[in-house]
């Protein structure tokens, strides 16, 4: 949890974003690919970027280098990252 890493590292005055991506990707894809779901969550923690613009590029990136299959699991990731990343802000408060 962000708690638990403030914690650890004694981190003070700076929001914390925690995400198990090594989790989503093994479960979603089978292999330890966590750059996918980080997509997903860099979408939701910066709001730079829509979860569906994210999961547009990844359509166009991938889907002509990939199995049907194969990008199915990667835009799976792409949504588990997006929803479960959790965040804190500067004082622990969930963001």
């Amino acid at each position: 949890s962000p708690g638990e890493v403030r914690e650890r590292l004694q981190v003070t005055g700076r929001r914390i974003f925690t995400l198990d991506a090594t989790r989503i990707a093994l479960e979603e894809m089978g292999k330890n690919f966590p750059n996918t779901p980080l997509l997903g969550a860099l979408a939701r923690v910066t709001g730079a970027m829509s979860l569906e613009s994210v999961k547009g590029q990844v359509r166009r990136e991938l889907g002509k280098k990939i199995t049907p299959q194969v990008l199915d699991s990667n835009l799976r990731a792409v949504e588990r990252g997006y929803r479960e990343v959790r965040g804190e802000d500067a004082g622990g408060v969930p963001s």
